[in-house]
């Protein structure tokens, strides 16, 4: 269960606090659900020493990051596939999924070896989960 109104208490959840863990938690908490009832994918909590490396894995070892890009974030694509590779390598996992929960459907997902860029699972002008996405998640899991 997750707060979704917050009222006078004798603590407070900072802004830094609500922003970085809260709504993460809650980001995280959504893609879990939705990878469950669309794509039948069960995850898994990390282990210790897998921590913040992703978010979840499965029992076939396919690990999963969600995200919250914005379509202004920058990243240079090389360098970040370098740093999932290093985490690959940490993991042991065999492939990985980097999944953004909410996007534009301008955008599509890309695959990098066995690293696969989900820009969204909901599309933010219809407000509906992609059935197309959903496939091709189940095409790379399965």
């Amino acid at each position: 269960n997750y707060a979704i109104t917050f009222g006078d208490g004798e603590y407070i959840l900072t802004p830094i606090a609500y922003q970085s863990i809260y709504k993460g938690i809650l980001g995280e908490t959504a893609g879990r659900f939705i990878l469950k009832e669309y794509a039948y994918l069960e995850l898994q909590h990390l282990e210790l020493g897998e921590y913040e490396l992703f978010d979840f894995k499965t029992s076939d070892g396919i690990y999963v990051d969600f995200k919250h890009w914005r379509v202004n974030t920058y990243a240079n694509a090389e360098d970040e596939y370098r740093l999932i590779q290093d985490k690959v390598e940490k993991t042991g996992a065999q492939k990985v999924m980097i999944v953004n929960l909410l996007g534009s459907n301008k955008y599509k997902p890309k695959r990098h070896k066995n690293i696969l860029e989900i820009p969204y699972l909901i599309n933010q002008d219809t407000n509906e989960v992609d059935i197309e996405i959903i496939r091709q998640i189940q095409d790379f899991v399965f």
